[in-house]
């Protein structure tokens, strides 16, 4: 499976159900640049459950250049 090239400049959460469960508070329509994204990653790390991360969203946090703290 392949997917479109994705623009960092307008993430949509409800495109990434993992970034959308730790972006809670904003709405549902919500648009993060690239780095409010990474930082939304990297700072909620613990509330993300990285066994159901997509592939898709998988290329996104590869692309954004997440560093995730091994426990």
């Amino acid at each position: 499976m392949t997917f479109a090239k994705i623009d960092l400049s307008k993430i949509a959460i409800k495109d990434y159900p993992q970034l959308k469960q730790i972006s809670w508070q904003l709405d549902d329509d919500a648009v993060l640049t690239a780095m409010e994204a990474k930082n939304m990653y990297e700072r909620n790390q613990r509330f993300i459950y990285f066994d159901l991360i997509d592939e898709r969203e998988k290329i996104l946090i590869k692309e954004l250049g997440v560093q995730f703290i091994q426990k």
